[in-house]
């Protein structure tokens, strides 16, 4: 079971991000300086607690001066904070994350060098022995923090009033991927799995994977335009496929042998929904809802 988020962020609040945007825009000294007695400790703390949590143990130097080499390099990032690209305790965290993993990989490289390995630390794990690994993982938790954003935002839009158990499961779902970095396997089966019983009560297994059908084409086009411009897209207000895409969707339908011309398949193609996809191919007769 992953961990339960702390619904108060008492370090990082709505006040930070505020004052990181009018820090950014700011051309007075001492308004910059006022504003960033107000954005360093929340900067301090996302180095302590990633810190803790990465462990970076082959980094030189004291865990302090660590840690505050992290605080510099995250002041140096907040030029990147843009109004509407995002909130800025996720990109941060997501930066202080990457710093420790790849210092920490640097530091390794240099003692496998030298040490044998029955000198190695036991903790250590092999599989992660890659910057390319390191940096993959940085980046996807940097999408899935935006597009929990997105989600957020778009909340009322992705169902209707008469779905009352669709926004329990979305909120949830809301919640993995802003603590993706504490969840183990983070993988469908198991975030289903995890998402079977919701404030004590059971959510039927067929039902999250409709909730999951609803958002999965989002996400696909979202991770398609944040990899290419790092801007979050409009929310996707295609609502229905016309004649001639249902009738390619039923002269091509074949997802046993090909995922392109299955329903996912045909969501991403023409930029729609997998539910709105399925439910209209389901009138057809060639698949269910």
């Amino acid at each position: 079971m992953p961990r339960k988020k702390n619904p108060a962020n008492n370090y990082f609040h709505e006040g930070v991000e505020e004052a990181i945007l009018l820090y950014n825009k700011s051309e007075s000294a001492p308004e910059r300086n006022r504003l960033f007695l107000i954005i360093y400790p929340a900067l301090a703390k996302i180095s302590e607690v990633m810190y803790n949590k990465i462990k970076p143990t082959y980094m030189e130097g004291e865990m302090d001066e660590i840690m505050m080499d992290c605080t510099c390099y995250l002041t140096e990032r907040l030029f990147r904070v843009k109004e509407g690209k995002g909130k800025a305790f996720s990109y941060m965290t997501v930066c202080a994350r990457n710093y420790y993993i790849f210092h920490n990989q640097r530091g390794y490289t240099g003692v496998k060098k030298v040490l044998k390995l029955d000198h190695l630390n036991e903790n250590w794990d092999i599989v992660d022995d890659s910057s390319e690994r390191a940096d993959e993982i940085a980046h996807t938790s940097g999408v899935l923090y935006a597009f929990a954003d997105y989600l957020e935002a778009n909340e009322n839009k992705l169902t209707t009033a008469s779905a009352k158990k669709f926004k329990p499961v979305l909120n949830e779902i809301i919640k993995l991927m802003r603590d993706v970095d504490s969840i183990e396997n983070f993988n469908r089966r198991d975030l289903m799995n995890t998402l079977t019983t919701i404030d004590g009560k059971n959510v039927d297994r067929h039902y999250i994977t409709k909730v999951f059908n609803r958002i999965s084409s989002h996400y696909d086009t979202f991770r398609k335009e944040w990899d290419r411009t790092g801007i979050a897209i409009p929310y996707l207000n295609k609502e229905e496929l016309s004649e001639e895409e249902i009738q390619f969707c039923v002269e091509n339908y074949s997802p046993l042998l090909n995922r392109r011309f299955s329903v996912s398949g045909f969501a991403r193609i023409f930029g729609v929904d997998e539910y709105t996809v399925r439910k209209q191919l389901a009138a057809t007769g060639i698949c269910k809802i």
